[in-house]
C-alpha cells in the first residue's frame, strides 16, 4: 500500500488505519511470549508485503 502526496495541492493527507485483534475468550492464547512473538512476526511480514509502515505493536493487558 502506497500513499503518494500531491505536491501541487494546498492540502496534505496522512492515511492511518488500525488493526485490532480481539481475543476476549482466548486470552490465555497470548499469555506465552512465543505466541506474541509469532503474531508480531506475521504483522511485520504483512506490512512488508503491502509496503505499509508499522508504527506500533502493543498488547493491552
Amino acid at each position: 500500500m502506497r500513499c503518494e502526496v500531491d505536491g501541487g495541492s494546498h492540502s496534505v493527507f496522512t492515511l492511518t488505519s488500525y488493526h485490532a485483534c480481539c481475543v476476549k475468550h482466548r486470552r490465555k492464547l497470548f499469555d506465552t511470549g512465543d505466541n506474541i512473538t509469532r503474531l508480531k512476526g506475521i504483522n511485520i511480514e504483512v506490512s512488508k508485503r503491502y509496503d505499509v509502515d508499522m508504527i506500533n505493536q502493543e498488547m493491552a493487558r
